[in-house]
């Protein structure tokens, strides 16, 4: 693995099929949702769970995916939902502190300097 990168593992109890299901969403589109938001890899097998990424996020993933796994008791998940549930969880705070020892990457053209965001 990569250094700065970890991963945990994540048991969903109880093990309910509908539940997890409705958890992954059509075609795991609400975990694909959460991989994109959050540039983790998330793997499972039944409502066993492996996220991998960097550690902060992988804690947060797994905070957001047993708080979603919890609203599946009661309701249906939707894209919005998962979402508001990131919002929630302070993920965009996370994601702005961005590394300090990174560098600036600049492109010289002709007509002047590209500067990547």
């Amino acid at each position: 693995m990569p250094p700065g990168r970890s991963s945990e593992e994540l048991l969903l109890e109880p093990v309910d099929n509908a539940r997890l299901a409705n958890l992954a969403g059509q075609l795991d589109e609400h975990l694909r949702l959460l991989e994109r938001r959050l540039g983790i890899e998330i793997n499972h097998r039944g409502n066993r769970f492996r996220l991998i990424g960097e550690a902060d996020t992988v804690a947060v993933a797994a905070r957001v995916l047993a708080a979603l796994y919890a609203t599946t008791a009661a309701q249906a998940l939707t894209p919005e939902l998962v979402h508001l549930q990131l919002q929630q969880a302070g993920v965009d705070q996370l994601l702005e502190q961005a590394p300090a020892d990174e560098p600036e990457v600049a492109v010289q053209t002709r007509r002047g300097v590209i500067r990547g965001r």
